[in-house]
């Protein structure tokens, strides 16, 4: 991460992308991985509306985007 943004690379750190999906996230506190038949990648982070509302997202295809879950 880097200014509180997630990039993710799929060539080894050649080049590097930001995923689609996160745009409210003023802070990333935690990443996983569940081993779901597809892998399962959940971020972590906060937003501002009206005071720090914890938000959890979640992407099944890589990263590439995440959908709020929670």
């Amino acid at each position: 991460t880097g200014a509180n943004q997630l990039r993710v690379t799929r060539d080894d750190g050649a080049t590097w992308e930001l995923p689609t999906g996160l745009g409210s996230a003023e802070e990333l506190r935690g990443l996983a991985v569940l081993e779901t038949p597809v892998p399962t990648v959940l971020a972590l982070g906060q937003r501002s509306n009206a005071g720090i509302e914890l938000v959890l997202w979640a992407s099944t295809d890589y990263g590439r985007t995440f959908q709020q879950r929670w």
